[in-house]
């Protein structure tokens, strides 16, 4: 069994966030609808149909509480998070659009990811980060423009970004996260 969780906020309000990329691009991914697990704070869908069962993760704390959830669906399944699990969320230091593969490293700063760090104690986590910066970032505080709805223009492309988000992801799970890398960086 393998983990893909995307990080995100709940509610309404934080929707159409650049902070909620994550939770679009699982919306994207998911053939199935998302069930509210109470236990692990979370909405979860079923996402393959393949001989290995993989598990579409919506935290529902906020961003920088997600590692409830990872630490309790990991510890539940006895997951490994170096092999079993991939991150898949926004990245301020990135340009808007581009999406980067990393297998391990410190949080980079995201508050959801350090969440997860701190709740496993382990930095060997492969993530998939989608970039959100643009020209008008430096205007902000980070936590502001995270929070901040993505440009008109930006809005236009995000469908298809999201579909190369899903090919990589796909791709990364079908394959390995090695091969993707490889392929995708």
């Amino acid at each position: 069994m393998k983990l893909l969780i995307c990080l995100g906020n709940p509610g309404n309000e934080y929707e159409k966030t650049r902070h909620n990329i994550g939770f679009m691009i699982a919306d994207a991914l998911s053939k199935n609808s998302f069930q509210a697990d109470k236990k692990s704070k979370s909405e979860i869908s079923l996402f393959s149909d393949s001989s290995e069962k993989i598990l579409l993760i919506k935290p529902q704390t906020f961003m920088n509480n997600s590692g409830q959830t990872a630490s309790k669906l990991i510890n539940f399944y006895k997951l490994n998070p170096e092999q079993d699990v991939l991150l898949v969320y926004d990245d301020i230091d990135i340009a808007f659009g581009e999406i980067r593969l990393r297998q391990q490293g410190s949080s980079g700063g995201h508050r959801g990811v350090e969440s997860i760090i701190i709740a496993l104690g382990n930095k060997t986590i492969p993530r998939i980060r989608f970039g959100i910066k643009n020209e008008f970032a430096k205007n902000y505080k980070a936590e502001n423009f995270v929070l901040s709805n993505f440009s008109k223009e930006e809005q236009k492309a995000l469908p298809k970004l999201i579909k190369k988000s899903c090919q990589i992801i796909n791709f990364a799970l079908e394959y390995d996260f090695v091969s993707a890398m490889n392929k995708y960086n």
